[in-house]
């Protein structure tokens, strides 16, 4: 775990660094926002300050969520930050919003991992389930891959929850 935070830090110190090099209307801030924010929200996850790193990581998916390429990223992004939180609510919300710009395998997982969490388990499976059928059609894609394996993941930690 220690050399997980040391990685998160030394990411961290990276992408503040290429934040200060950048002009005020480059591009790429919206990026380096987004990574800020993913970092302080997994720092948030690790740390026993997490509030401080919670509110840091709302902080910058904030910020990006003026840069159209990365905005749909960070409504998902605020969303796992107030999921976090317990503010389901409030997840929900912005998961919606990330969700309606892009229907995705992503999004469904999100909404089904919310879902998980707030232990309605049947709208949970019916978000896993139409993620892993839009996912499939592009298992291909490495990232598809990928979310192939964080559903399944995600439905046997929801059928072990469902049997106990």
């Amino acid at each position: 775990m220690k050399k997980t935070i040391n990685e998160l830090i030394k990411k961290e110190k990276r992408y503040l660094r290429e934040l200060k090099s950048f002009s005020k209307n480059n591009p790429n801030k919206g990026e380096i926002f987004k990574m800020l924010g993913i970092i302080y929200d997994q720092k948030a996850l690790k740390s026993k300050l997490k509030k401080k790193f919670q509110e840091k990581a709302k902080f910058y998916f904030q910020k990006a969520l003026k840069y159209k390429k990365v905005k749909r990223d960070a409504l998902r992004g605020l969303g796992t930050v107030f999921m976090h939180q317990g503010n389901y609510k409030k997840a929900l919300y912005y998961y919606l919003k990330a969700h309606r710009m892009k229907r995705d395998a992503d999004t469904y997982n999100d909404l089904g991992n919310l879902y998980r969490k707030m232990k309605q388990f049947k709208k949970a499976e019916n978000f896993y389930k139409k993620g892993l059928k839009i996912a499939k059609r592009k298992e291909k894609d490495l990232y598809y891959k990928f979310i192939i394996s964080a559903i399944q993941k995600n439905l046997n930690l929801l059928k072990i929850q469902t049997s106990s």
